[in-house]
């Protein structure tokens, strides 16, 4: 079972190829994301299907990868591109995957449903978990991709200074213990094999 989880695992991190092409409009200086060791926030969510997520009762089974999308204006990095890719693959870690979507439950659904996405999915509407994981940027109006007032976040949530958050993609492994034991997002330059490599000794300890 353990080995079948690496071997998946380190497989989904291709998906990281595509998350890295999406942060063209990052001000990663922005971004908190989680360190490696630091204590993963709690979530507790029901997903756009009425299933209970809870990451604590997930993380009595083993590992648990937390993934996190920007808004569906983003071509390259939103979950009905990046999930389909690795659709059977996640199929077999769908007990062990919380996927968060930026966007309302109402189009979270719809998404979902039209990519036959089948992995637990939390709607992030006002971006409490995005926030919680350090993945958001904040960015004046000049700096957005085109299409991101069309659909997404943004202009739900101004921010006072006159920015805008905006949910920046990233992949977290937690330990049992509620620890980050790896992390992969807009700010990582490790080469991918490094970053298979290193999830498969995290994985083994």
């Amino acid at each position: 079972m353990k080995t079948d989880f690496i071997q998946h695992t380190l497989k989904l991190f291709s998906i990281c190829f595509l998350l890295t092409i999406g942060k063209t409009y990052a001000q990663t200086g922005y971004a908190q994301y989680l360190e490696l060791g630091a204590v993963a926030p709690e979530i507790e969510a029901t997903d756009i299907n009425g299933k209970r997520i809870v990451l604590s009762e997930m993380l009595k089974r083993g590992n648990v990868v937390v993934m996190l999308f920007r808004g569906v204006w983003c071509p390259n990095a939103n979950i009905g591109t990046c999930i389909p890719i690795q659709q059977e693959i996640l199929n077999n870690l769908a007990e062990q995957v919380i996927a968060i979507c930026p966007e309302s439950p109402e189009y979270t659904r719809k998404l979902v449903e039209s990519k036959k996405i089948t992995i637990p999915v939390i709607a992030d509407e006002i971006m409490q978990y995005t926030e919680a994981y350090g993945a958001v940027e904040h960015v004046y109006e000049e700096q957005m991709s085109r299409g991101a007032f069309k659909e997404g976040l943004a202009t739900k949530r101004p921010n006072t200074d006159g920015t805008y958050p905006m949910a920046l993609p990233a992949i977290y492994v937690i330990d049992s213990n509620k620890r980050v034991k790896l992390c992969y997002n807009a700010n990582t330059n490790r080469p991918p094999q490094q970053a298979f490599e290193f999830l498969q000794r995290v994985l083994n300890d």
